[in-house]
């Protein structure tokens, strides 16, 4: 018998073209869109998938129901960004390190959704909901290991360094890591 979970509510968020869409098509196994033209996202879309896991008390299999909500980077779409945020379980943060500044905005965004006053409405996300996603397009070694998080956040966000085309399901296990971690907390 394998058991479902309520749904997960995982949020993308990054600055535009920078790959969210490719990104969440690839984990919720649609069309590989890894080949088609840049069309940025208009506002919002929201995909569902199954990750597999296990209830850590008997180990039972189980599908975790995520829902992948694809918010579009443009300046225009980023006042509606707390309204995406809430409710959310897990904040995924996506850049291109080959596209000058989204460093540091994905810096800012960090700052912003994880060290911001607490309010009734949207609290922040603990640093272990929060998944940094740095996308690169060649085997560079310097970007498969240097770190472009601020010190203070080194270590206590899981930042992953990819290639669409190479690393496929390296990236599908790091996200299946993540959900699960994500459903232990919730429980």
């Amino acid at each position: 018998m394998v058991a479902r979970d309520r749904n997960i509510k995982i949020v993308m968020l990054g600055p535009a073209a920078c790959g969210k869409s490719v990104l969440v098509n690839l984990l919720a196994d649609q069309a590989d869109l890894a080949r088609v033209p840049y069309r940025p996202t208009s506002a919002l879309r929201i995909l569902h998938c199954d990750v597999p896991g296990t209830v850590s008390e008997t180990s039972l299999p189980r599908r975790l129901a995520v829902q992948l909500w694809d918010v579009g980077g443009k300046k225009e779409n980023q006042h509606f960004w707390n309204a995406c945020l809430y409710g959310a379980d897990g904040l995924i943060l996506v850049y291109d390190s080959d596209r000058s500044g989204q460093v540091k905005e994905l810096q800012s965004l960090l700052y912003y959704f994880t060290q911001r006053p607490q309010s009734a409405i949207l609290k922040s996300l603990p640093l272990s909901n929060v998944l940094s996603v740095v996308r690169y397009k060649t085997n560079s070694p310097s970007q498969l290991t240097t770190s472009l998080l601020p010190p203070e956040f080194a270590g206590k966000i899981t930042e992953v360094h990819h290639s669409y085309e190479d690393d496929a399901a390296i990236l599908k296990n790091h996200f299946t890591k993540f959900v699960n971690d994500i459903s232990e907390i919730k429980l």
